[in-house]
């Protein structure tokens, strides 16, 4: 990620600069389709920088799937419950409501 992070910054350094050089040759049309393409590259790097950061899979889990820390799991569990409750609970509400497949949710209840 960070070597695309660092040629989105290029391009965008590039760009900016270019848009400076067309304003002042009062290239309207040019300016303007330079600004088109800065807005789309600081949309990318916006999109870069703000995704989650990806993960090895653990064996049994699908490629490149972002693992959720268990503090995020229980946070999203308690708050669909409203109230405290038993860790077993939190598990299966958590499952019900934020598990991939079919399948992850039948082999945690398997384990537990």
């Amino acid at each position: 990620m960070s070597d695309d992070l660092d040629a989105l910054e290029r391009r965008i350094d590039l760009l900016r600069a270019q848009v400076r050089t067309a304003a002042r040759a009062r290239e309207a049309a040019l300016a303007r389709e330079l600004r088109g393409q800065l807005r789309k590259a600081e949309r990318a790097w916006d999109t870069l920088v703000s995704a989650p950061p990806q993960v090895a899979a653990r064996p049994g889990e699908q490629e490149g799937r972002v693992a959720v820390p268990v503090r995020e799991r229980v946070h999203r569990a308690l708050t669909l419950l409203g109230v405290p409750a038993a860790g077993r609970l939190v598990v299966s509400v958590h499952d019900a409501f934020f598990a991939e497949t079919a399948a992850q949710l039948a082999a945690h209840h398997a384990e537990a």
